[in-house]
């Protein structure tokens, strides 16, 4: 029977926490999803995965609520170690995505005391405040809400958005991984027609069509050969890659010879 509760104790706990990762992700997603709208003065589906949520969030906050709750009666320890905890999360994360996709999805190296452009103090200290918010009034309501849910209902919704989250995580990963590929196909072809029209290395890529009329008919059909891929190139990649891009407008990608394939991208992208 003691094996029994514990395993349906640790059912409760794990689908509990899911349910509350979910709905930290989401709250992130849409926070992050206004701030940069109002920024940008438009519409920016803000976010890694296709649907609204951001992990970052989540992560952040139940690791806040984690560490947080035996010291939540002193708001000064509150706020300190809450600026750690979450700006050592969005640290890790920004490395991590680095990383693995070879691009910087975010960077605050135009901000006073950043560290590397992936934390800044500015930032931290706002953290900091959201983790006070976050102990002291949102988090008992959360919970209150949740604990209206029957456990069996918390138990098969937690399971299905672990597979919701799975599926997620893989195609959002796949596409960004197939984004980088793409742009350094493009940037072969690229590379071609700058040796078959003769364009210099600093020259921009543009007009193309005129500057067929020089060549010779076998090199100016090699060339529009040449064009016609790249056209089909970019419009493949952007298929691809424009929710990424619109998400994080200023993404780097961390491709030092595709600079070519990077301008026409985000040109294409810019297109209505």
């Amino acid at each position: 029977m003691s094996i029994l509760k514990e395993r349906s104790d640790f059912l409760t706990i794990f689908s509990e926490q899911i349910l509350l990762f979910t709905c930290y992700a989401w709250m992130g997603w849409l926070c992050e999803s206004i701030f940069c709208s109002i920024c940008a003065k438009h519409w920016i589906n803000r976010g890694f995965l296709h649907g609204p949520f951001c992990p970052v969030y989540a992560v952040g906050a139940l690791l806040s609520i984690y560490f947080l709750t035996p010291v939540s009666e002193n708001w000064l320890l509150v706020f300190l170690l809450g600026t750690l905890i979450t700006s050592t999360v969005e640290y890790f994360t920004g490395w991590l995505l680095e990383t693995l996709f070879h691009a910087k999805w975010w960077d605050y190296s135009n901000h006073r005391f950043h560290l590397h452009g992936r934390i800044c103090l500015e930032n931290c200290l706002i953290f900091g405040l959201m983790c006070l918010f976050l102990m002291e009034v949102l988090h008992p309501r959360v919970l209150f809400l949740m604990h209206m849910i029957p456990p069996e209902g918390i138990l098969w919704i937690s399971i299905l958005l672990v597979i919701y989250f799975a599926v997620d995580t893989f195609f959002s990963a796949r596409n960004a991984l197939r984004i980088r590929g793409k742009i350094e196909v493009l940037q072969g072809i690229l590379d071609e027609i700058r040796l078959q029209v003769h364009l210099a290395k600093d020259d921009m890529i543009d007009n193309l069509q005129e500057k067929l009329e020089g060549l010779d008919n076998d090199n100016r059909q090699r060339a529009a050969d040449l064009i016609a891929r790249k056209n089909a190139a970019e419009k493949d990649l952007s298929a691809l890659s424009n929710r990424i891009f619109k998400a994080f407008p200023k993404i780097q990608m961390q491709l030092p010879n595709a600079r070519d394939a990077l301008d026409q991208l985000r040109k294409t992208l810019r297109r209505p």
